[in-house]
């Protein structure tokens, strides 16, 4: 059970604990000082959920502007919650923080992309007024995988 925890801006000292979790959910290694280099001079909006100071979870958000629209638009890039933090509520209170600095930049829609199989993250979006939309993603590399 989370007892006390907060939502915070992700900062250089949690690039350690950003990497771990990455690792954890993405299988993909990062280097700790380039992170800290990132975290500092960071473009997207990335929230770091604390037990005690312990890193729990993330999410990360980027902010699209476009002439074509009136108002920019947004996606959730990224949510993830360590495996003992989970079923405790901490998935949607990073999501609720993630939009109200979503809507504090002006944005009107929120996208998020999740795999089909994934029903955990389905959950937890329905439960936060997200709905499924039935349009297709195109997607191609440009540069070759090592």
């Amino acid at each position: 059970m989370i007892n006390d925890w907060q939502i915070v801006h992700a900062a250089a000292d949690h690039a350690k604990a950003l990497a771990e979790m990455n690792l954890e959910f993405n299988g993909v290694t990062m280097e700790e000082e380039p992170l800290r280099h990132y975290l500092e001079n960071r473009r997207e909006i990335i929230l770091v959920a604390l037990d005690q100071n312990e890193a729990v979870g993330f999410a990360c958000a980027q902010v699209f502007h476009s002439f074509c629209y009136e108002r920019p638009n947004a996606e959730i890039t990224e949510l993830y919650v360590r495996e003992a933090a989970r079923q405790q509520g901490v998935a949607g209170r990073l999501v609720r923080r993630v939009e109200e600095e979503l809507r504090a930049a002006g944005v009107k829609t929120v996208t998020i992309l999740t795999g089909s199989y994934n029903e955990p993250a389905w959950r937890t979006y329905e439960s936060a007024g997200y709905r499924a939309q039935s349009e297709t993603v195109f997607q191609r590399k440009l540069i070759p995988m090592e």
